[in-house]
């Protein structure tokens, strides 16, 4: 349905290494994110394509290899550009050891056990519809009462 929680879980083209993104597809449907897992490397017109169909809230990758060094921040400015509406997230060593500048809408992470963290903001956030970053007032009402009816611990929400 269009009110589901959606993910596109993808590699760009020519990456590989798709251990680490199976596992954060296990996270995200654990979560209750009806996903579309489209696996390794993944031309971006491709992506384009199926972004359309799907309309996900939120695109996951890992940047292991590919693209090079020299063209990460290139790269994640289009993914940013191309899925303005999404929220990216992002792992893997090349955006670790990479200085860039990070978009408005891509969220990096660089251990899994951050990625249901990041889920459960994404999520907050579509609930009640917000796309710009909460006053912070407004953040702490919300994180306080959602701790209070025991959803999610304080500690484990970061809304950004």
């Amino acid at each position: 349905s269009k009110k589901s929680k959606k993910a596109i879980l993808f590699l760009a083209e020519g990456e590989l290494h798709e251990i680490g993104l199976l596992f954060f597809h296990y996270l995200a449907r654990r979560r209750g994110f009806k996903t579309t897992y489209l696996g390794q490397s993944v031309p971006h017109e491709d992506l384009k394509a199926i972004y359309q169909v799907h309309q996900p809230h939120v695109l996951i990758t890992s940047v292991i290899s590919s693209p090079s060094p020299m063209q990460v921040e290139k790269y994640i400015q289009k993914l940013s550009t191309d899925f303005s509406s999404a929220t990216i997230l992002a792992s893997g060593l090349l955006l670790k050891t990479t200085a860039f500048l990070i978009p408005k809408n891509v969220k990096l992470f660089y251990k899994a056990t951050e990625l249901p963290k990041l889920l459960a903001t994404v999520w907050l956030c579509l609930i009640f519809r917000l796309r710009t970053p909460l006053e912070t007032y407004f953040r702490n009402f919300l994180l306080n009462r959602i701790s209070n009816l025991g959803w999610i611990s304080r500690k484990g929400v970061k809304i950004v």
